[in-house]
């Protein structure tokens, strides 16, 4: 008897991925038209599951594929019957799974923010060296609609780069129209060009007047054994079991891992639980938590298959762990590990980088010892809230880097200092990090503030800010920065007729009606200027949970009955920044008002300082937009710095990583070139 295609249950040798029995067995419901039908799974693999069903269960339903919604314990999925096949006394349904695919291959679209077009004549100059330099490190991919080939750079001659063929992967190439693409410097790079001359291996192009290039990865992949940093995984599924031995890590990030997978003890649909995982570092470090199979992949070099497993800790200590062992992997010369005995070595850091010549030495006399109990809380709170960055060396501490999340979706870069003696490309790994918190912290928006002046965020940030092709993405502001000190006070005059107090509910709504209207979507959202997050109390929760605190006030201003501005008040523990981030304060005062505005402005300022005095806080930094440094000095607030304040877009981080990273690759390539001309002398 011929049995029909759809029906037939075809042998398991010959399959990509065998079919796998689960050890217990696995009762699940399905739903069909709405109806539910308790089942059985016989067998799985990544493509599907095999279910088991009472005899006539389908009954008149013979028409193939059929939608279904499979239901294990708290896990769905949706798929469809493609085909049947009756035993004695039950019937197996072939269930096709509906799978996330894997990405292709990177697109550049005017839709991803991440990347850039580049056509500075110098940028392009310097990156085409740098791919012959590389050579046969950087493979391109060199595609024409009847040929793919992978190639590298050999040389540049006049406006022509000659590439020779590593390996031809379909068709022949011909003179005419191609596309390349190649990745360096983490990150994706790619132009239209056309081949104008073939000779055997080697091919003639003509250089690109412009590139388009995309960091890769928001968190680029670690394989396992990076920088003498490994781990071992074990798994436990109520549908897979359990390990028996611990599975070896092809490679990691801060989302997840690849697990090689040789007896295909993971070939389980996309979306399947992975209950309990325990990494094991090599360094003694056992970290846990739980997972989802994401997807599959053949590793050709490895002659087995790597899954895809998206990994996520039990606990923030945990978390904590996992990240910096990724960081520690990733950025060999950084240390995340602080210790009470780094507290003095970065305030020797801060004195040899210049760091505090903002102000006098002794005006950080009061937050130097502050400061060491407000670090230790910082680092207990691990990721969650901090992030400490360092570079060391024979008992030094040569560079450092704070990353706190000072409001509920944004992280502060603060406290950047790097030793003079430290050659400016060692440095990169600290300037390129925060991209990688922000990414690993599922953070949106980064801030910070900086003195306009130093010449390195001339080059780093303004520089890049200025040719960054999204402009609602990021937003620079200047404010010159005053300081009041508490124990001095200040001479700000009253207001005759000015009101002034704490806001109420009622006075909030008008505040957020203010920010509405008056400030940018980004500002607002990435200071939590917004209704959920005004008084950011769910921030002050989590702060509150490692003996720091972290609040936000403020104080109204009414004249005659009318709503003329108020002061927006920050504050937290001192020492989470020496320069006092966290006490800012803000003047704001309405469109409308015409008469008198420096003089109002200055009376509620007093009126915000004031409520200062009730936090117990030694100095207050104010930002003032306008340019009123001497008239200011002369009522008692101390003029510190024009500050600069960079809010941006998580992309832009994205973006910037790459920048740092192209930027400073080419510094370090170029001084290996030079090192090796004069040992070929």
């Amino acid at each position: 008897m011929e049995i029909h295609p759809r029906n037939k249950i075809v042998r398991l040798d010959h399959r990509r991925f065998p079919r796998t029995e689960p050890t217990d067995p696995l009762m699940g419901t399905v739903v069909i038209s709405g109806k539910r039908h308790t089942t059985k799974v016989r067998d799985y693999s990544p493509k599907g599951v095999s279910l088991q069903f009472d005899m006539g269960f389908l009954g008149h339903m013979q028409d193939y594929p059929l939608d279904i919604r499979l239901e294990l314990g708290e896990t769905c999925f949706e798929g469809s019957i493609r085909h049947t096949h009756e035993q004695q006394d039950y019937v197996l349904a072939g269930v096709a799974l509906r799978v996330i695919e894997p990405k292709g291959e990177i697109s550049f679209t005017d839709e991803d923010p991440g990347w850039d077009l580049i056509e500075d004549e110098t940028t392009l100059k310097n990156l085409f060296s740098d791919l012959t330099f590389k050579g046969p490190e950087v493979l391109v991919k060199l595609k024409q609609i009847n040929g793919h080939a992978e190639v590298f750079a050999k040389e540049i001659r006049d406006e022509t780069l000659v590439l020779e063929v590593h390996e031809t992967k379909r068709g022949d190439l011909q003179k005419g129209f191609c596309t390349l693409r190649f990745e360096m410097f983490q990150t994706s790079h790619a132009f239209d060009s056309r081949i104008t001359n073939i000779e055997k291996d080697m091919i003639e192009v003509s250089l690109p007047k412009k590139i388009a290039r995309l960091l890769r990865r928001e968190t680029v992949r670690v394989p396992n054994g990076t920088n003498n940093r490994e781990i071992t995984v074990e798994l436990e599924s109520r549908m897979l079991g359990k390990t028996k031995t611990p599975l070896e890590v092809y490679e990691y990030s801060e989302h997840g891992m690849a697990i090689l997978d040789h007896e295909l003890w993971l070939n389980a649909p996309v979306g399947v639980p992975i209950e309990k995982i325990i990494l094991r570092t090599n360094n003694g470090k056992v970290i846990e938590g739980r997972g989802t199979i994401r997807g599959h992949r053949w590793i050709a070099e490895k002659d087995q298959y790597a899954v895809g497993i998206y990994f996520e800790t039990s606990n923030n200590e945990n978390r904590t762990l996992w990240h910096d062992f990724i960081l520690e992997a990733r950025y060999p010369l950084l240390s995340f590990n602080y210790q009470d005995s780094d507290h003095s070595k970065i305030w020797e850091l801060f004195d040899r980088s210049g760091y505090l010549g903002l102000k006098p030495r002794e005006s950080f006399n009061y937050v130097y010892d502050i400061s060491k109990s407000t670090w230790t809380s910082l680092h207990n709170a691990g990721t969650k809230l901090s992030k400490r960055v360092m570079i060391r060396r024979d008992q030094k501490v040569l560079g450092h880097l704070q990353i706190d999340r000072i409001y509920p979706d944004t992280w502060c870069a603060h406290a950047l200092a790097v030793d003079p003696s430290v050659f400016k490309t060692v440095g990169k790994d600290i300037y390129a990090i925060t991209a990688d918190v922000l990414s690993a912290e599922r953070s949106n928006y980064i801030i910070s503030i900086t003195e306009s002046h130093l010449s390195w965020n001339q080059r780093n940030y303004y520089d890049f800010v200025k040719t960054y092709r999204y402009p609602d993405h990021n937003e620079l502001k200047l404010f010159q920065i005053h300081e009041a000190e508490m124990s001095k006070g200040w001479n700000l005059p009253a207001y005759k007729g000015l009101e002034t107090r704490v806001a109420n509910q009622y006075d909030m709504a008008r505040i957020i009606r203010y920010f509405e209207l008056h400030t940018s979507l980004l500002e607002r959202e990435a200071l939590g200027l917004t209704e959920h997050h005004l008084n950011l109390s769910q921030l002050s929760q989590e702060y509150s949970e490692f003996a720091l605190t972290r609040k936000r006030d403020f104080v109204i201003g009414y004249l005659n009955g009318e709503f003329v501005g108020f002061a927006h008040l920050e504050t937290g523990t001192t020492g989470i920044s020496i320069f006092g981030i966290q006490d800012t304060m803000y003047v704001f005062l309405v469109p409308s008002l015409k008469e008198d505005r420096s003089k109002i402005y200055d009376a509620i300022l007093a009126a915000g300082l004031e409520k200062y005095r009730d936090y117990n806080v030694p100095t207050v930094n104010i930002y003032v937009p306008d340019m009123r440094r001497e008239e200011l000095s002369d009522q008692g607030l101390k003029f510190i710095w024009e500050g600069v304040r960079w809010i941006s877009r998580r992309e832009t981080a994205k973006r910037f990583h790459s920048y740092i990273q192209n930027m400073y690759g080419h510094l370090i390539l170029k001084r290996e070139l030079i090192r090796k001309r004069r040992t070929s002398r």
